[in-house]
C-alpha cells in the first residue's frame, strides 16, 4: 500500500507527464495525392499535430497556406468523391484539417479547460496540505474534458460508436456508476475534541470503503493529535469519555454509516441492471430508494457523533453522490427515448442558474437557526442551549430596544417616502434633458449627472465629509467667509432634517442613471407621431 507522500509524487509525476505529452505530436495527417489537382497542396496538408496547436487553433502550416489562397481546390464538400479513399464514410473528414472558413483555425477551449485543470492537478499534488483527493478530482475533471472535446471537436472527427436510442441509457448508468465511486471515497469527516474541552485536537475522515467492513479503523477509534499523542486514556473522568467509550461509539458510527453504504451500493448497482434491462419503473424506484439511503446516512453521520466527543460532516463526495442518484433516475425515465424530451433540455440548461441561486441566496439562510440559540463563539451549534424565541421577544420587552425599532423604522419608511414620492424626478430630467438642442452641452450634461452613480457610497460619504466637515469642510468655510454664519455648523452629525440629507445624496447619484431608460423610451419614439401630433395642433405644453 502507498503511503500519502508517494501516492502524491506519483499522482504528480503522471499529471506533468500528461501535460507534457500535450506538447508532443499526438497524431499525424497524411493525404493522398489525388485528393487535391495540386500534389503539392496534398503534401503540404500531410504532417503532424499536437494538442497544443489543436487547442488553441495555431496550426500555423495550414494556416499561412490557406492565407496565401492554397486548398482552393480541395473535395471538401462531396462525401462520395472522398470515399474512395476511406473504407468507412463515417470517418472521411478525418482525412485532415480543412478550415473552414478564410479566418484561422479556432481555438479548442475545451482542450485548454483540460490542461489548465491537468496543470492544476499536477501543482496541488506536491501541496501537502491539500487533500490528496481534491487533485484527484480534477485530473478526472481533465479527462472529462478531454472526452468531450473529441466528441465536439472538427478534427478529428469523432463517431459515437452508441447507438442513438442508447444514449441516455448509457447516461443514467454512468451516473450511477459515478456515484457508486463516489460512495467508496472518502465521504465522512470526524473532528475530534480534545477531552472535557471544544478544542478539535485531531481530524479524520472515513471512506465509503472502510466503512462497508461496519468497524472503525484504528485511527478512528483511537484517535491521536498531530503531535502522535492518544487523544483519550483508560481513565474514568466524569463528563470526558475514555478510550473504550470512544472506541464503542466511533463502531457504532461506522457501523451505521457502513450499512446505509451497503444498502446505497445493492440498491445501485440493481438500478443499474434494471435500466440495462429496459424496465424503466423499477429502475427509477430503486436509485430513488438509492438516494433515501444515502441522505439517511448523511443525517446518521451528523447526528450520531457525541457531542462531548466531537463533530462529524460530509465530504463533497458524499454530498456528490446525491445528485447524482437523482439524475440517474431522471435519465433512466427516459432510457426509452431516442433524445430527451425539449421540455427537459429547458430544464437542464436552467439547472446550473438554479443551483446557483440555490447556494448563494437559500442555502445560506441556515444561519438564521443561530437566532434560535444562546450562541457562544468556538462551540457547535448543536451544543448550544436553546431559547427559542428567546431573543426574537427581548426585542419588544426591553424599552431601550423598542425605542431603537420604533426609530430605525421610522427613518426607513421615511426615506423611503421620500424617493417613492420624487420617483417622477428622473422622468422629468429625462424630458428636460431631451429638450436641449446643443449635443455637445447635452452629452455633458449626461455624463455628469450619469458618473456618481459608479461612486461607491462610501467615497460619497466622504466626499460628503470634504465638503461639509464643521471645521475642514469647504462648505463651511465658505459660509463663515460671506458671513452667512457665526461659527462652524454640524451639518452632517445633526439629526435634525436627516431625511432630507440623505434624500439628496441618493438623488444626486442616481437622477442621472434613472433618466437612461426614460431617455431610450424618447428616443425610440417615431418622428411620425411628432408630426402627427403638430398636425392635430399638440405642442410641448399639455393643456394648451
Amino acid at each position: 500500500m502507498l503511503s500519502e507522500g508517494a501516492w502524491r509524487r506519483l499522482m504528480g509525476a503522471t499529471a506533468v507527464l500528461a501535460a507534457l505529452l500535450m506538447l508532443l505530436p499526438v497524431y499525424s495527417v497524411r493525404a493522398p495525392e489525388p485528393l487535391t489537382e495540386d500534389p503539392l497542396d496534398a503534401a503540404a496538408i500531410s504532417g503532424s499535430r499536437s494538442l497544443v496547436a489543436v487547442a488553441l487553433g495555431r496550426d500555423e502550416m495550414l494556416n499561412a497556406l490557406k492565407a496565401e489562397g492554397r486548398f482552393s481546390n480541395v473535395l471538401s464538400g462531396d462525401i462520395g468523391e472522398l470515399a474512395l479513399f476511406s473504407g468507412d464514410e463515417n470517418n472521411i473528414k478525418g482525412i485532415f484539417q480543412i478550415p473552414q472558413s478564410s479566418s484561422t483555425l479556432a481555438a479548442n477551449p475545451t482542450l485548454i479547460a483540460a490542461a489548465l485543470l491537468l496543470a492544476l492537478a499536477a501543482l496541488l499534488s506536491f501541496l501537502p496540505r491539500v487533500d490528496k483527493w481534491f487533485p484527484t478530482t480534477l485530473a478526472a475533471l481533465a479527462a472529462v474534458c478531454g472526452a468531450l472535446c473529441i466528441h465536439t471537436a472538427d478534427a478529428p472527427y469523432f463517431v459515437n460508436p452508441i447507438p442513438k436510442r442508447s444514449q441516455i441509457r448509457v447516461v443514467a448508468v454512468s451516473l450511477a456508476v459515478l456515484a457508486l465511486a463516489c460512495a467508496l471515497l472518502p465521504c465522512a469527516r470526524l473532528s475530534f475534541y480534545n477531552p472535557g474541552k471544544t478544542k478539535v485536537g485531531a481530524t479524520e475522515t472515513l471512506t465509503g470503503l472502510e466503512a462497508l467492513g461496519l468497524k472503525a479503523p484504528e485511527r478512528i477509534a483511537h484517535p491521536v493529535s498531530s503531535k502522535g499523542k492518544t487523544l483519550y486514556s483508560d481513565e474514568e473522568k466524569e463528563g470526558v469519555m475514555n478510550a473504550g467509550q470512544v472506541e464503542d461509539a466511533m463502531n457504532r458510527l461506522t457501523r451505521t454509516f457502513g450499512l446505509l453504504t451497503w444498502a446505497m451500493l445493492l440498491l445501485t448497482a440493481a438500478g443499474v441492471v434494471t435500466v440495462v434491462t429496459a424496465r424503466r419503473k423499477a429502475a427509477i424506484a430503486l436509485f430513488l430508494a438509492a438516494f433515501a439511503a444515502r441522505a439517511l446516512a448523511w443525517i446518521m453521520l451528523m447526528t450520531g457523533m457525541p457531542g462531548t466527543l466531537g463533530t462529524a460532516s460530509g465530504t463533497v463526495y458524499l454530498y456528490l453522490s446525491l445528485p447524482l442518484l437523482l439524475f440517474a433516475a431522471f435519465f433512466a425515465n427516459n432510457a426509452q427515448e431516442e433524445t430527451l424530451p425539449k421540455k427537459y433540455k429547458l430544464f437542464l440548461m436552467m439547472l446550473p442558474f438554479l443551483v446557483a441561486v440555490f447556494l448563494f441566496a437559500y442555502l445560506p439562510l441556515y444561519g438564521w437557526s443561530y437566532a434560535f440559540f444562546n450562541y457562544k463563539f468556538g462551540i457547535p451549534l448543536n451544543q448550544k442551549e436553546f431559547v427559542g424565541l428567546k431573543w426574537f421577544t427581548e426585542m419588544f420587552t426591553n424599552t431601550a430596544n423598542r425605542e431603537n425599532i420604533v426609530r430605525v423604522l421610522k427613518n426607513t419608511f421615511g426615506m423611503s417616502g421620500l424617493n417613492l414620492l420624487t420617483s417622477w424626478m428622473p422622468m422629468i430630467f429625462a424630458v428636460f434633458l431631451n429638450e436641449i438642442t446643443n449635443t455637445r452641452f447635452k452629452k455633458t450634461v449626461q455624463i455628469v449627472t450619469t458618473l456618481p452613480n459608479f461612486i461607491f457610497w462610501a467615497l460619497v460619504f466622504s466626499f460628503a465629509m470634504c465638503l461639509f466637515a464643521m471645521d475642514t469642510g469647504i462648505f463651511s468655510k465658505f459660509m463663515l467667509g460671506i458671513g452667512a454664519i457665526d461659527e462652524p455648523v454640524v451639518w452632517l452629525n445633526s439629526s435634525s432634517h436627516i431625511w432630507l440629507k440623505m434624500w439628496a445624496w441618493s438623488t444626486w447619484k442616481g437622477l442621472g442613471w434613472g433618466a437612461i431608460m426614460y431617455l431610450a423610451a424618447i428616443s425610440g419614439i417615431p418622428v411620425e407621431l411628432y408630426e402627427a401630433a403638430k398636425v392635430d395642433g399638440a405642442n410641448r405644453w399639455p393643456g394648451t
